[in-house]
C-alpha cells in the first residue's frame, strides 16, 4: 500500500485550530478527508512532523571516509583490506568493497600490457625514427627468438583451493622435461627462416 501524501501547511494550521477549539482526531479526520493515523501523527509531534525517521544500523562510513576509499582505490592496485589499513578504518573490507562499488566514478579493469617508457625512452625513440625516415626497410633484417616449455611456465604457479577437495599438483618431468627455442628470421614484406 502506497503512502498518502504529507499535510499540507494549511492542513497543518486547520488541525492546530480545531485542537483549540477542541475537536477529537476523529472528527478532525472526517472534516479534513485525511486518515485518522495522519492526524494522530501530526497531533502527538507537532514540530517533529514530516522529517525521517533514523532507521536501521548507523552507517559505518561517514562522506568523508567514502572520499578517503575512492581516492586511495584511483589507478592502484591496492585491496580492499590495503586501504582500510591505510586509512585506520575500523570497518570490513565488504564495505569498503562497497563504499568502491557505489562510485561511478571507479570500475574493475583488467591491467593492459605495455612498456614502461620514461620520456627519455619517447625522446630516443622519435629521434629513432626521424634519422631514419629515408631507410629502406626491405633490406633490414629482423630476427626474434622464443621459448617454449614442456612443463609449462617459469614463473610461480598458484590457484585458489578448495580445502574440502584434493589439492591439485603441477606435473612435472624429472630433470625438467625439456624446452623449444624457435629462431626466426624476417625481413618487413616476407617472411623467412
Amino acid at each position: 500500500m502506497s503512502r498518502g501524501s504529507h499535510l499540507t501547511k494549511e492542513e497543518q494550521a486547520q488541525i492546530r485550530a480545531f485542537k483549540i477549539a477542541g475537536w477529537s482526531n476523529r472528527m478532525i479526520s472526517s472534516k479534513l478527508k485525511r486518515s485518522l493515523n495522519c492526524i494522530n501523527q501530526f497531533v502527538n509531534n507537532p514540530d517533529h512532523y514530516e522529517r525521517m525517521k533514523n532507521t536501521g544500523a548507523p552507517k559505518k562510513l561517514t562522506e568523508r571516509d567514502k572520499r578517503g576509499i575512492v581516492r586511495l582505490a584511483s589507478n592502484t592496485m591496492k585491496s580492499c583490506n590495503d586501504i582500510k589499513n591505510e586509512l585506520g578504518l575500523n570497518i570490513s573490507k565488504t564495505t569498503v568493497w562497497r563504499a568502491i562499488d557505489q562510485s561511478p566514478e571507479i570500475v574493475r579493469a583488467k591491467l593492459v600490457p605495455a612498456p614502461r617508457l620514461t620520456l627519455r625512452h619517447k625522446d630516443n625513440r622519435l629521434t629513432f625514427a626521424k634519422a631514419n625516415m629515408a631507410t629502406d626497410w626491405d633490406k633490414i633484417i629482423f630476427s626474434e627468438e622464443k621459448k617454449f616449455n614442456l612443463d609449462g611456465p617459469d614463473g610461480y604457479n598458484s590457484y585458489w583451493h578448495d580445502i574440502r577437495k584434493d589439492q591439485l599438483r603441477f606435473p612435472k618431468r624429472n630433470f625438467g622435461g625439456g624446452r623449444v627455442i624457435l629462431k626466426y628470421r624476417w625481413t618487413v614484406g616476407v617472411q623467412c627462416q
